[in-house]
């Protein structure tokens, strides 16, 4: 299983979602902001969105930002 922290980057809300670790590096995984109902795009393996695979991890270091990985057992 996987839990994601995030903002919204429309409304700002703030939100935690779990997933699961194959969706992640297999599927699609879309959350959608509960402050706003936008969709936000983590994950697509399936290249439905993109013509490669790519997950937020990726879109986010194309656009120069930081993201921080915390494994907590």
């Amino acid at each position: 299983m996987v839990m994601m922290m995030f903002t919204c980057t429309v409304c700002q809300t703030k939100a935690a979602k779990k997933f699961t670790h194959r969706s992640y590096t297999q599927g699609v995984v879309l959350i959608r902001c509960e402050g706003c109902d936008n969709l936000h795009l983590v994950a697509d393996n399936l290249g439905w969105f993109e013509d490669e695979q790519t997950n937020v991890e990726d879109i986010l270091k194309s656009k120069g930002k930081k993201i921080k990985n915390t494994l907590i057992l």
